[in-house]
């Protein structure tokens, strides 16, 4: 492998660490204030770490060529990034359940 190659597969590893850290951060504070909107945000990271691989995989494990391995990663790329704009602009109206909440809350009863 060619030191650029293992650089690449490198930034494509952190990539999909990352993506995926931030996806399970986000899911887990939607599993515990019920808000949609960080829902959709862990579905938009997690597309965005599975496109990052994605090309990769299919280039050198099913021998797509680059252009349309590449194809595929954008495709992954701009739904995630879609799905996440989307995430931003939801207005979630979910109740406290008697929860006081202040812009630091962490969302525990005080």
């Amino acid at each position: 492998m060619l030191p650029s190659e293992s650089l690449l597969a490198a930034t494509k590893l952190a990539t999909l660490a990352l993506g995926t850290a931030v996806a399970v951060v986000a899911h887990r504070a939607y599993k515990r204030t019920g808000h949609q909107s960080l829902r959709a945000l862990a579905v938009g990271f997690a597309l965005l770490a599975t496109g990052a691989i994605a090309a990769g995989l299919l280039h050198t494990v099913v021998e797509l060529p680059v252009v349309q391995s590449r194809t595929v990663e954008s495709l992954f790329t701009a739904a995630g990034l879609a799905v996440i704009v989307h995430a931003l602009l939801l207005d979630d109206d979910v109740p406290d359940h008697g929860l006081e909440r202040d812009r630091y809350s962490t969302g525990r009863q005080n």
